[in-house]
């Protein structure tokens, strides 16, 4: 992951090939209890899956000092990028494989930014969506199904 320029620290002795990064981000993933339970479900129901992509991180952690990121790399912006397509190349796989519907994000500029606005995640730690997110997913889904 030289390619972001990590910073001299505890962290750089686990820097990894993006190759090597990738398949370990396929294998932690696929670990996760969503994604277990997304093969569980697809095994035990034969009907629409329809499966949100992650939620888009808030902006606030761009400029928090203890995000791993701004830690971990000169240019945290472009790591978290390259983690982002990872994550949305294998949630795209992993529908694809079990036959789920992947709805898009729900703004197409927070995925091109790389953040979603503050007033729609939780100020806590930026991951968790509001009640607005969750609106706009759930207009999505209602649309997906109708």
């Amino acid at each position: 992951m030289f390619n972001f320029s990590p910073k001299k620290n505890r962290y750089t002795s686990r820097l990894l090939s993006s190759r090597c990064y990738r398949q370990i981000i396929y294998s932690n993933l696929r670990d996760q209890l969503g994604f277990k339970f997304l093969y569980d479900l697809r095994s035990n129901f034969e009907g629409q899956i329809i499966v949100q992509p992650f939620p888009v991180m808030s902006e606030i952690v761009r400029s928090h000092k203890d995000w791993p990121l701004n830690q971990m790399y000169e240019d945290a912006l472009g790591a978290h990028g390259y983690f982002m397509q990872t994550c949305d190349d294998f949630l795209a796989l992993t529908c694809n494989e079990i036959g789920a519907d992947l709805l898009p994000y729900p703004r197409q500029e927070w995925r091109k930014n790389l953040f979603a606005p503050s007033h729609i995640m939780a100020t806590s730690d930026g991951l968790h969506p509001l009640e607005p997110y969750g609106n706009l997913i759930l207009r999505q889904v209602a649309d997906a199904v109708s």
